[in-house]
């Protein structure tokens, strides 16, 4: 099997969180990983077809139909994080049945992009610790691009150069770079919400309860993303952590000094969801081994409201 994996905004194969997943499902799993670096970041040229843009999921199609064209016989899985996941979400339920995914994994989504936007903005720290770094990493990429950038009619690069948050950095990208008439009709255009419904292979999420992209403000997690949305849909399993933090699930041993273990959480995650959907393609039936999710104990001990009231095993039988 195949496993595509798409980063966060700003993430590339070289990040942290997707050379440790890549190393388990090559390792671990004895598998292929496929990263999609976007246009622009890490050592990706900005395409003569345009720049990254978080709304459009051309460029995940084109990868992942190269993949299915390299190993037409091995199954193609997908693991998305943040603003991958988003996309990858969208292309799964924009395309129904018509796509080469048997199974995939979302991680740290935030389903719709501009109410979280604007919750983070409306906080101290909020705007000025998340807000301004997102908006950092994504002026790096324009920064590196400065002169193919200049070029381009229209484009205010010095205006989306000295925004301060992300609010304004997308107003300064959207009309000239993206194409949109304005913020909003942007923000609707992104978020993969609308086409929760229409995904039609195994779909885990992965959320943590305390991410501050989606906490900010004092709300909970599960009160701000679409969870009855995704349990309406069979396909899609909902699974919070209590922690985790945004791409983070870091897991690590303190007596007599910090040890950090070889893969995250989420790595194992992966690595037990996929093993088990690879199973069920194969030949319908699942291995003992690989149900062994081995969740964080407060989540035994103390199930979330989201997961008790409605169950959360989508297609899976057991």
């Amino acid at each position: 099997p195949t496993v595509m994996v798409f980063p966060g905004l700003a993430g590339h194969s070289d990040k942290d969180y997707i050379r440790s997943l890549c190393a388990c499902v090559t390792q671990a799993l004895g598998w292929r990983a496929c990263v999609m670096n976007w246009k622009g970041f890490h050592d990706a040229p900005i395409s003569p077809t345009g720049v990254f843009r978080p709304d459009d999921t051309s460029d995940m199609e084109v990868a992942i139909e190269a993949a299915r064209a390299k190993h037409p016989s091995g199954a193609i899985f997908a693991v998305g994080f943040s603003a991958g996941s988003n996309q990858l979400v969208k292309y799964l339920g924009s395309r129904g049945e018509h796509h080469p995914v048997s199974a995939a994994v979302s991680v740290c989504n935030g389903f719709e992009y501009e109410k979280h936007v604007r919750r983070i903005e409306e906080t101290t720290v909020g705007q000025e610790v998340y807000s301004r770094g997102m908006t950092y990493l994504h002026q790096e990429y324009l920064r590196k691009h400065r002169d193919e950038l200049s070029r381009i009619e229209g484009f205010d690069l010095d205006r989306a150069l000295a925004a301060t948050k992300h609010s304004e950095l997308d107003e300064a990208l959207v009309c000239t770079l993206y194409g949109y008439k304005d913020v909003a009709d942007y923000y609707r255009a992104v978020a993969c919400r609308p086409f929760i419904h229409g995904v039609s292979v195994p779909l885990l999420c992965v959320q943590a309860a305390d991410d501050p992209l989606f906490t900010e403000g004092g709300v909970r997690c599960r009160d701000v993303l679409p969870v009855d949305e995704l349990h309406d849909n069979p396909n899609v399993i909902y699974f919070e952590t209590e922690l985790g933090s945004h791409l983070s699930f870091i897991e690590a041993e303190v007596p007599g000094g910090v040890s950090r273990h070889e893969h995250t959480f989420c790595d194992r995650v992966v690595d037990a969801f996929l093993t088990y959907a690879q199973d069920k393609v194969r030949n319908g039936t699942p291995s003992e081994a690989s149900r062994d999710f081995r969740p964080y104990e407060a989540l035994i001990q103390r199930p979330y409201e989201a997961l008790i009231q409605r169950p959360c095993m989508g297609p899976f039988e057991d």
